[in-house]
């Protein structure tokens, strides 16, 4: 059995964080979730200000970094700000906690990579084509030069019960209303409980170096509709794809491939990457409810 680890989830408003705090705590930790909310019981921090006088940290064994800014378009309009929390303000905040002797795990994605070869292997050098992903690796190399104090997680896109998008296809789609999901822009989803399990893998493992997840196989977004409105006992023909405006969603924000190697993962902590259809299966009944919830 694990033994209890003091844990600080960095992102704590998050979804990702949300989940990871209710699994590590489900596992016996302590946890504590920061919030850039003031005025609430959970410890403050902003990534943005971070060692401000108003920054208090409690001492733990293990630090989760999982805010970010992740819109690409927000990252691709606003580089400086968005570099001082994704770059800046999480490297001054993992550096201050390895200081302090805690272990940093850093939430990374797929878009430090090019999107060119699936099934991407860990140890391939960065090469990103968004500023988000520049962003990623650079927070990245700083990390690595904790040394054993530093470890990564790299993940694929992230699917919850709450996702807007699913839960607007779901939503139309039970209505008989058509939907038009992108027919060239590629996904490898990974349900957000499974980053959760993959999370408490980890802090149960103590390794450091790089971790990742995504899904086996990659589909485009009409196809991942297609099997939504299957599960949802519709008609696909209500799912009507299209190509998207490139310019909203230029070709660099548009890789063909997210799938990620994860061989170390299956030899450490035997998870295997989840199927389309494991993913969807584990989303349709929380989709199902957050529609009628809406109308």
């Amino acid at each position: 059995m694990t033994p209890a680890r003091r844990i600080l989830i960095v992102g704590g408003d998050s979804a990702i964080g949300a989940a990871a705090a209710a699994r590590l705590e489900a596992d016996g930790h302590d946890v504590w979730s920061s919030t850039r909310r003031p005025g609430t019981d959970h410890p403050f921090l902003d990534l943005a200000t971070f060692g401000s006088p108003a920054t208090s940290l409690p001492d733990v064994d293990m630090a989760i970094i999982a805010a970010a800014i992740a819109r690409l378009g927000a990252c691709a309009e606003d580089p400086a700000a968005t570099t001082a929390v994704n770059v800046t303000g999480t490297l001054h905040l993992a550096r201050h906690l390895a200081e302090r002797g805690t272990r940093v795990l850093f939430l990374s994605s797929d878009k430090v990579f090019d999107g060119c070869v699936a099934h991407r292997p860990r140890q391939d050098r960065a090469a990103p084509e968004t500023e988000y992903g520049r962003q990623k690796a650079l927070a990245e190399a700083g990390i690595r030069a904790l040394g054993p104090r530093g470890a990564i997680l790299r993940l694929a896109k992230v699917l919850g019960p709450g996702e807007p998008l699913l839960v607007d296809w779901t939503r139309a789609l039970r209505q008989g209303r058509e939907i038009q999901p992108f027919a060239d822009m590629y996904l490898a989803p990974v349900p957000r409980d499974l980053v959760a399990e993959t999370l408490a893998a980890i802090v149960a493992g103590g390794g450091g170096g790089v971790y990742q997840l995504s899904g086996r196989e990659e589909v485009s977004y009409g196809e991942l509709a297609s099997r939504l409105a299957r599960r949802l006992g519709v008609s696909a023909d209500l799912v009507r794809p299209r190509a998207a405006d490139p310019h909203q969603f230029p070709f660099e924000a548009r890789p063909r491939h997210s799938t990620l190697d994860m061989t170390r993962e299956a030899r450490e902590f035997a998870l295997a990457p989840p199927g389309i259809d494991e993913t969807l299966n584990a989303l349709v009944g929380g989709l199902n409810g957050r529609a009628d919830r809406l109308g």
